[in-house]
């Protein structure tokens, strides 16, 4: 295939993403005279740009993120074995919706313990083709992009599975999270990794917002915390 009915092929697939978004079909019709580097998608590859379409329009499991959209501030703990001492970091939280509704994006900025900046941005979002909430993170003290999927419940609030590379034996780890949302101005998040004696919890963040809920800088309970 020549490189300009490539080119016209991507424009089709753009025209397709652009008419869901605007809630009408994808376009049909016999264009009036032919145009250099068109290439007229037949009736097989419109039903694929359709459903492209579809599957890129943001929905109800979309609008259940809208619970994560704001400014907020609070506390990390985080430790890398069972038996470390727990890692208190402060941090603020800004987070937006990006890309017309389909994905919450964040902002994290905070200070470790020996002065070192902490900055980091993810990405949460609902794969209608997957059925499941995704996750990106990535940050100023990694080359790599942590990824996760999960499901959201109305009594448990979401939960996430993914993995990591462990920076010492350079081999996968299975991790786990969860963030209790109940709280609409203030949400608890808990992770836990595998280990050689098997599963501890390794995170905890507790956050309240900012933009229109007041922040007490409450410390962790430790009660909470699931050794």
């Amino acid at each position: 295939m020549r490189k300009s009915n490539v080119v016209g092929l991507f424009v089709v697939a753009g025209l397709a993403y652009g008419a869901g978004r605007m809630g009408v079909s994808a376009p049909d019709a016999t264009p009036a005279k032919a145009v250099s580097g068109w290439v007229q998608p037949d009736e097989e590859m419109m039903e694929y740009f359709a459903a492209m379409a579809e599957a890129g329009m943001p929905g109800e499991h979309h609008e259940v993120l809208n619970c994560f959209e704001g400014s907020w501030e609070g506390m990390f703990k985080w430790r890398p074995t069972k038996d470390a001492d727990w890692v208190e970091m402060p941090g603020s939280v800004d987070r937006e919706w990006l890309l017309d509704g389909r994905f919450m994006g964040e902002h994290v900025s905070s200070e470790m313990p020996d002065g070192t900046e902490f900055e980091g941005y993810g990405l949460i979002g609902y794969d209608n083709l997957k059925g499941k909430y995704v996750a990106m993170w990535v940050d100023n003290q990694s080359t790599g992009i942590y990824t996760e999927e999960g499901d959201y419940d109305d009594v448990k609030g979401f939960s996430f599975r993914g993995q990591h590379i462990d920076p010492l034996t350079k081999k996968a780890i299975k991790t786990r999270s969860s963030i209790d949302v109940s709280d609409e101005d203030r949400h608890v998040g808990k992770g836990w990794a595998s280990g050689p004696d098997g599963e501890f919890q390794m995170m905890e963040m507790v956050f309240e917002r900012t933009d229109g809920g007041d922040w007490d800088d409450e410390e962790f309970d430790e009660d909470d915390m699931d050794r």
